[in-house]
C-alpha cells in the first residue's frame, strides 16, 4: 500500500543558510550592474576623477573595519563617476543593501572566518588595484572584465569558504 510507505518515509528538511542566499542575491545585482557602469567611468571620467579612484585603491588597509570603509568609498567613487544620475540611483540602493545587510556583517566577522576574511581582502586590495588601473587606462573592456572578476572572486569566497 502506498499510504503506508508514504507515510513512513522520514520528511527530509534542507539545512539553508539564509546569509548566504542573501549574499548571492545581493552579488547577483551587482554582477548585473557593475561591470557596466565602471565601463561607463573608463570612458567618461576625468583625469582628475581617474587618478582620485586610483588614490583610494592605493590605499592599505589595517583590519577589516578599515577595508569596509575603504571598499564602499572606493565603489563609490566609481559610482559617482559614471554621470547616469538613474544608474547611479539604482546602484546605491544595492550597494547600501549590501553594506548594511546583517547577513554579509556576520559573515565578515564570525571568527572562524578570520583567516579566509583576511584573503578576501588582501585579493580584494588587489582587484580595486586592478579595476583602477584599467579606468586609469580608459579601457571599458578591461574595466568591466576587471570588474566582473572581482565581483565573482569575491562571491565565491564568501560563499564557498566562510561559514
Amino acid at each position: 500500500n502506498r499510504a503506508v510507505i508514504a507515510s513512513a518515509t522520514p520528511t527530509l528538511e534542507l539545512a539553508i543558510d539564509t546569509r548566504k542566499a542573501t549574499i548571492s542575491n545581493l552579488f547577483e545585482v551587482r554582477r548585473v550592474i557593475e561591470p557596466a557602469l565602471a565601463g561607463l567611468v573608463a570612458e567618461r571620467a576625468s583625469a582628475s576623477v581617474r587618478r582620485q579612484i586610483s588614490e583610494i585603491a592605493n590605499r592599505q588597509a589595517s583590519g577589516i573595519e578599515e577595508f569596509r570603509l575603504i571598499d564602499r568609498e572606493f565603489h563609490q567613487a566609481i559610482a559617482a563617476a559614471c554621470e547616469n544620475p538613474v544608474l547611479l540611483d539604482v546602484y546605491e540602493q544595492a550597494l547600501a543593501s549590501l553594506f548594511s545587510s546583517e547577513e554579509f556583517a556576520s559573515l565578515l566577522y564570525d571568527e572562524n572566518n578570520k583567516d579566509e576574511v583576511i584573503d578576501i581582502i588582501a585579493s580584494s586590495s588587489k582587484a580595486h588595484l586592478n579595476i583602477a588601473a584599467a579606468i586609469l587606462a580608459g579601457n571599458r573592456a578591461m574595466t568591466e572584465t576587471a570588474v566582473s572578476a572581482h565581483l565573482w572572486d569575491v562571491e565565491q569566497r564568501m560563499l564557498e569558504r566562510l561559514k
